[in-house]
């Protein structure tokens, strides 16, 4: 008698365990194929990840990697949750925490950070 293919329950000791392995080689393919001089680093916990990347056609090719390493597993990213492509100065929330960078609103004009516009791979300032 087989058992049906249900997968493990979420949230199981098993399911981190796997998951782990999981991102662990994914961090590993994706930094591997990078062509970039200085390559994106990957910070996961649990089931998380973010891969920080110097630019946007790195970040674009770090993206691209790890979807065909999942692919290759039969995973793929969910789409309720799908992955983005933003700038340090939008922002974004990892782990309940926010993450950005904002300017020093104004006392040194020289350091002041302005948001950039992505648009498709064009960067705007």
């Amino acid at each position: 008698m087989g058992f049906p293919h249900m997968g493990f329950p979420q949230g199981g000791v098993i399911s981190r365990l796997l998951m782990n392995i999981t991102l662990h080689g994914l961090g590993n393919h994706v930094c591997a194929l990078s062509t970039e001089r200085k390559k994106p680093v990957m910070i996961r916990y649990a089931d998380d990840f973010v891969f920080l990347c110097k630019s946007y056609d790195p970040a674009l090719e770090a993206l691209r990697n790890a979807e065909g390493f999942l692919l290759g597993r039969g995973l793929k990213f969910k789409e309720t949750s799908a992955p983005a492509v933003v700038h340090i100065t939008q922002g974004l929330n990892f782990l309940g925490c926010s993450f950005r960078r904002i300017s020093n609103y104004g006392y040194d004009k020289a350091l002041t950070v302005r948001p950039p516009i992505f648009k498709g791979n064009v960067l705007f300032a």
